[in-house]
């Protein structure tokens, strides 16, 4: 048994249940959540809350790196989703997922799409390196955050930034994509560790997807891999009609 729905900004797909660390039962349908932009980018640390039309259920989660988590609903009720980023509030129109009452365990496929129409006022290329295939911030990349990225931030309570993360195209597209998640998390992690608040600092991974230069050579793949700081203003949350 299949189904497929698409519904505004949403795309939900039931199917027989497949094994994962959480299991769907008789009772609970085991629903995978998947986070996104409107180009098919993972969101990731976005704090999703689904909340049973009549109150009595209530679960929050975050996505993961690649923009995903897993939770078990009961089966037989309608939940609407909120989810949170940029310190704004995605209740997509008042969309409810219904899940519906079936026999036999069975899960849940939902893709939330979040559009956000911001400006870029400013943006520059941080000064740090990351050895091969890692992530980990040194002594001297956080030093430079610090100065460069930190009392910018301390000076201007106001202002919000995208740290985002780029890869050149040596290697597997999941892999670079991954990669360039969890270097822009580390810069972004270090900073909520120095006291910047959650909602206005932003990690975003594009992998090999947005090159500064063609990927011809050495010299031009070292300037791919990058990671980038956006100041961003956001004027609106846009909604697909």
């Amino acid at each position: 048994m299949r189904f497929t729905y698409f519904i505004l900004g949403f795309i939900t797909l039931f199917s027989v249940s497949a094994q994962t660390e959480l299991e769907a039962t008789e009772d609970t349908a085991l629903v995978h959540i998947n986070v996104t932009d409107k180009k098919g980018i993972p969101e990731e640390n976005v704090k999703v809350t689904v909340t049973s039309e009549d109150g009595k259920i209530k679960k929050q989660v975050v996505t993961d790196i690649s923009g995903k988590f897993d939770i078990l609903l009961p089966e037989g009720k309608k939940y609407k989703i909120l989810a949170r980023k940029y310190g704004l509030d995605f209740d997509f129109d008042g969309y409810v997922l219904e899940i519906p009452k079936e026999d036999g365990p069975f899960d849940v496929d939902q893709t939330l799409v979040l559009h956000v129409k911001h400006n870029v006022s400013n943006l520059f290329t941080l000064n740090i390196h990351f050895e091969s295939g890692k992530w980990e911030l040194t002594d001297k990349a956080k030093a430079y955050i610090d100065e460069h990225v930190l009392a910018m931030l301390v000076e201007d309570r106001a202002m919000k930034i995208e740290i985002a993360g780029h890869t050149d195209d040596v290697g597997d597209d999941a892999h670079n994509l991954k990669l360039s998640q969890q270097r822009a998390s580390s810069v972004r992690d270090y900073l909520f560790s120095k006291g910047i608040e959650h909602d206005r600092v932003v990690a975003k991974g594009y992998g090999e997807t947005h090159p500064l230069v063609p990927n011809a050579s050495e010299e031009s793949r070292l300037k791919n891999r990058r990671i980038e700081v956006k100041v961003i203003k956001i004027e609106e949350k846009e909604v697909k009609k």
